[in-house]
């Protein structure tokens, strides 16, 4: 019993040293890596930060003037807060149409999609149909009708 013991004690040893070994391989890549690409990682945040401001920019523009297939979305609030909630689904359709490269100057999202695609598009559909409403329809203020002097 003890010799199946000890057995069993080194094949874990060796496990443990293939273990270690497999991260210090994995180690030496991944500072290979940032040594040849270390210059490109420090400016992703400035990469990141450029598109950000280009898609404020983007929907800013859509406030201003919003393109046809915005049209669902109504014209865009003079009220603050529900200018906040025209926005939240103006960025959705703009970061929908961006993600699914939809260039339909008349539909938010597109056409429906063929296949297993059109599931998603529902969602998605049925996400902005909720946006939307938001926008077009906030919750009202209760009135009480009891002031407090």
């Amino acid at each position: 019993m003890l010799t199946n013991q000890v057995d069993g004690l080194a094949h874990s040893a060796e496990s443990l040293d293939e273990a270690i070994e497999r991260a210090r391989a994995a180690n030496d890549q991944h500072r290979e890596y940032l040594t040849q690409h270390g210059d490109e990682l420090h400016l992703l945040p400035r990469v990141k930060t450029a598109i950000n401001t280009r898609f404020a920019q983007l929907v800013d523009a859509d406030i201003a003037k919003p393109p046809p297939y915005l049209r669902a979305l109504g014209a865009p609030p003079n009220d603050t807060a529900r200018r906040s909630d025209w926005r939240r689904a103006a960025e959705y359709v703009e970061r929908y149409r961006i993600d699914h490269h939809v260039t339909d100057q008349h539909r938010p999202l597109g056409p429906k999609p063929s296949g297993a695609e059109a599931i998603l598009w529902q969602m998605d559909t049925r996400h902005l149909a909720a946006l939307t409403a938001e926008a077009l329809d906030p919750t009202p203020a209760i009135d009480h009708g009891v002031e407090i002097a």
